[in-house]
């Protein structure tokens, strides 16, 4: 599990790593202005360029 000093109310976790991943329900996606072109990710999923100011209210 990953925690950022700069945002210490959320944890990070690799989704490989769970066991019932059925469970894990993405809602946005960071740095996505260094994804991959190829990979197209549902329209429900928020995408951030980066990591944005505000996003933690």
């Amino acid at each position: 599990m990953i925690t950022l000093d700069r945002y210490p109310e959320i944890r990070s976790m690799m989704g490989g790593t769970l066991d019932d991943k059925t469970r894990l329900k993405p809602t946005f996606s960071l740095w996505c202005s260094s994804g991959q072109p190829w990979l197209t990710l549902p329209e429900s999923i928020r995408l951030f360029p980066d990591y944005p100011d505000g996003l933690i209210a």
